[in-house]
């Protein structure tokens, strides 16, 4: 069994903890993945992640012998050598549990640091993280955004928050602004 998790921050402001986990489907051999939960978490430390990981692992009658590997991002409260969760499970369970460390993830830590020294795209991804912020930061300019979209017959789309961590959000962020100007 492998674990999968990843916490972040909804629009609320809450934060949630996505748990997932990755096996062998007994009857096909076959790699399978499932979608566990999603849980509102009151904190964004180690102990209270492998904590409330473990507790909803073993609520669904998953047998925590058999985990050998946790998939997380490279953020320390994952995986830390000596406090992050994948370590907690590793002393927790076994020292041969193996962390590995998500590729979405570092394919996204890659392209940021290949295009630290292109200026044009720095600047493009600064005038996109300065768009989102200029028109959701104000309800009345985020009115008159979908109200020109709609004088325009265009569908109405919705602008995604750039962030350097958040793998996809630049591809996302690109294609919506984009489709705004397509005919």
């Amino acid at each position: 069994i492998s674990i999968m998790a990843d916490e972040g921050t909804d629009i609320n402001h809450h934060q949630n903890l996505s748990i997932c986990i990755r096996y062998c489907n007994q009857d096909t051999g076959e790699p399978t993945e499932s979608f566990i939960s999603l849980l509102k978490i009151k904190n964004k430390d180690a102990q209270t992640i492998f904590d409330t990981i473990v507790k909803e692992l073993k609520s669904k009658n998953i047998d925590m012998t058999k985990v050998r590997f946790t998939g997380f991002d490279g953020a320390s409260v994952f995986s830390g050598q000596f406090n992050g969760v994948s370590a907690k499970f590793c002393q927790m369970y076994s020292n041969s549990i193996l962390f590995i460390h998500c590729r979405a993830h570092v394919l996204q830590l890659c392209l940021l640091s290949a295009c630290e020294d292109i200026i044009e795209v720095q600047e493009s991804l600064l005038t996109l993280k300065s768009l989102f912020y200029f028109i959701n930061r104000s309800s009345i300019r985020l009115t008159r955004f979908n109200d020109i979209q709609m004088l325009l017959k265009h569908p109405q789309l919705k602008l995604i928050q750039p962030g350097d961590t958040r793998w996809l959000s630049y591809f996302r962020s690109v294609n919506a602004v984009i489709r705004c100007y397509e005919p």
